[in-house]
């Protein structure tokens, strides 16, 4: 008799174009194997760039800190749960 193993995805990032920006949806985990893509998904994203923290449960200190630096590059953070919040807040 066999088993399973069941792999969770821990991120999905999502992109659409809205009224001339691009809004990157944001969902699950943001952990430090999963910057690259984001990073990613900035880069190639055309006009001003939102990044939709609605849906982001975690992040580890290379996630936050992929955060704070998209931020401090223009980009717009928004939806943030007050848990997401604090963790940017925290190194500021």
């Amino acid at each position: 008799m066999g088993f399973a193993i069941k792999r969770f995805v821990r991120l999905r990032i999502t992109t659409r174009r809205e009224r001339g920006a691009t809004l990157i949806q944001v969902d699950g985990e943001l952990l430090a194997e999963g910057v690259p893509e984001l990073d990613t998904a900035c880069r190639s994203a055309q006009g001003r760039i939102r990044l939709d923290l609605s849906n982001l449960r975690s992040a580890d200190a290379f996630g936050i800190e992929s955060l704070r630096a998209f931020a401090e590059q223009g980009v717009d953070l928004v939806g943030a749960s007050t848990y997401i919040e604090q963790l940017l807040a925290r190194g500021s």
